[in-house]
């Protein structure tokens, strides 16, 4: 009796990724059941939009690109998802952040999906500071100068993905 009542309470999954819509808000009660948000932060300065749905060709599972930002943050992440709801696959595919200038690496990511190929194409670009005798080992630039005052190079890389009929995600090598 008592599983009836709880099987009665929890969300359909299909019912409420239908209700999604690109470009609106991921619903509260979704991005909690679903895309696995602490209850505590939905609404507190964090935002949760939909990017889009793509269907890939090989997979039949359900897909979602949702944004996500927290003020400092603007991050896109595709989910797939079984058909009841659980994560089978989740990928960061974009990231532009406020950047702390001790840091001695900067990068952002971008992305582009073709969902018929089921490629996800992955570009990352950034500058890092080409003297490593002046970082430490956990990334930080030493003493009291900031990647702004340090000469760098930039770098640029794609990485390319693609997703299989179950729905995981793997990386391609050329």
């Amino acid at each position: 009796m008592i599983l009836i009542i709880l099987l009665t309470l929890l969300p359909n999954f299909q019912s409420e990724f239908q209700k999604l819509k690109v470009g609106e808000p991921v619903s509260k009660a979704f991005a909690i059941n679903y895309l696995e948000v602490d209850p505590s932060q939905y609404g507190e300065g964090e935002n949760y939009e939909v990017r889009f749905k793509p269907e890939f060709g090989t997979s039949e599972l359900p897909a979602l690109v949702y944004n996500y930002n927290n003020g400092t943050c603007d991050e896109d992440y595709l989910v797939i998802f079984n058909k009841d709801g659980s994560t089978q696959s989740r990928m960061k595919v974009f990231a532009r952040c406020d950047h702390d200038l001790r840091v001695a690496t900067y990068k952002i990511w971008s992305f582009e999906i073709e969902p018929e190929e089921s490629l996800i194409y992955l570009s990352v670009r950034g500058k890092k500071v080409k003297d490593a005798s002046k970082i430490d080992q956990n990334g930080r630039i030493i003493g009291s100068k900031n990647i702004l005052q340090l000469e760098t190079e930039s770098f640029e890389y794609l990485e390319v993905y693609a997703v299989s009929n179950d729905g995981s995600i793997n990386q391609l090598s050329f």
